[in-house]
Parts: structure tokens; sequence; C-alpha cells
């Protein structure tokens, strides 16, 4: 089924206006959301939709707010979130360092205690239009793709540990494959290092170290979903 731009981007502002969120800041999600769905990114488009006005109803999210900044330094942004959308959040911070970086000429953010951007690369773009070169990383959940067969190779997992460079309109797309699969029963989580064998002892202590630190990783993960988990009831 297809759909209007317009029609749907007046549906996200309408359901995000119903949760108290102001026209304004109701606007910069609807955009970063719409314009995903359109470059063909459903997984950061309309799909957050629903999983955001859940938040908002659970007190997670403050529609109303911008997050508080402050500059640590004449270069370095530091942004408290205070749980707001994270859209509104990152295109204020956007403003804030397109503004200073004209006379310091590198100016970072960091951002803290928000939600989910959305699209990397609608922020990179917003800094293009000033005229500004925009590198955008952020941190993710521990998410897990389930196993892709193909031509009867090995499946493959995504890394726990996502962390993304976006610098144009190419941008978004997931790092893969840092994690393996070496022939053997997948962990739990489906994340295992692979093991090519034939090393010598220095590269295969240097492989079980690497091994270590992503099943930490993982480990680490794991309660932490299980915490949240029992924090909700579920």
């Amino acid at each position: 089924m297809r759909v209007k731009r317009e029609i749907a981007a007046d549906l996200v502002r309408n359901l995000l206006e119903e949760k108290g969120t102001p026209r304004s800041y109701a606007l910069q999600q609807t955009d970063v959301l719409v314009e995903a769905e359109l470059r063909g990114h459903p997984s950061h488009g309309l799909q957050r939709l629903p999983r955001i006005l859940q938040r908002i109803g659970n007190g997670l999210i403050d529609p109303s707010t911008q997050g508080k900044s402050h500059w640590r330094t004449p270069s370095f942004l530091k942004i408290d979130g205070l749980r707001g959308l994270g859209p509104v959040v990152a295109l204020q911070a956007c403003t804030m360092l397109s503004e200073r970086a004209s006379s310091t000429g590198v100016a970072v953010a960091g951002i803290r205690n928000s939600n989910h951007l959305g699209m990397l690369a609608y922020y990179v773009e917003h800094l293009a239009k000033d005229g500004i070169i925009g590198i955008a990383l952020s941190s993710s959940e521990a998410l897990v793709h389930p196993p892709i067969w193909r031509n009867n190779a090995p499946p493959r997992y995504q890394s726990p540990c996502d962390c993304r460079a976006d610098c144009g309109p190419t941008a978004g797309r997931r790092s893969r494959d840092l994690c393996g699969f070496n022939g053997e029963d997948p962990s739990p989580c489906g994340k295992r290092m692979r093991d090519p064998g034939g090393l010598g002892t220095r590269q295969r202590r240097r492989n079980d170290d690497r091994r270590r630190r992503c099943n930490e990783r993982v480990d680490r993960s794991v309660r932490r979903r299980q915490g949240i988990r029992s924090w909700y009831g579920t």
C-alpha cells in the first residue's frame, strides 16, 4: 500500500501531539521518521513510532524538552538529553555546533540520556546545508538479527558492539561480520568469534582474548536486557 508523504506525516504528527508533544518538536520527530521511510530504511522509519508513543506513555520519554547543554571547553558541548526525543535533542546540538564551528573550526557534542536518534545521515546532511562536515556516531541496543544462510555458507551475525559513522546519503548501513560462526553450535545470543586455526601461539592468544572480551560484552548485554524486562514486569 502506498501512502502520500503528507498523509503519513500528518498522522505521525497528530499522534505525537496527542501524547503532549509540542508542535515544533512533533514536526522534527515526524520529519526524521518519514524521511527514513522514503529512503528505504523502515527500521528507522515509521516502525519506530509505536515504541516512541509507548515510551512517552510510560514516562520514559519527555516530549517537551530539548535537553540541557553547556560548553565544557570552547569546542566541546556536553548535553544531557533529559529523556527528550532523540531528533529534538540532536537537532538542537547540530544548531549549536554549526554556530560554534564557524569560530573554532572544529566542534564536538556528546549527548547522553536521550532517545533513539533515527537515521544518522539526517543530521550530517543538516550540517552540510550550513557548509559544515559532520560525523555522527551512536551506540545501539543489543540487537541481534537471526542468521541468514546463503549458498550453504555459515550464518553471520551482527556484532553486539555496533558503531556507525554517517557522512552522507548512503549512511545508515550496519557494520557486519565483526563476530562470526566457527562451525559449532552458536552461543545462546548468537555470537561466537571465528577460530581460523593453524595460527601461532601469539596470534591464538590474541584471538582468545578477543573471544573472551566479545563474550563478556554479550553477557553484559543479556543481563542488562533481563534487568529491563524485570523492571517492566514482563
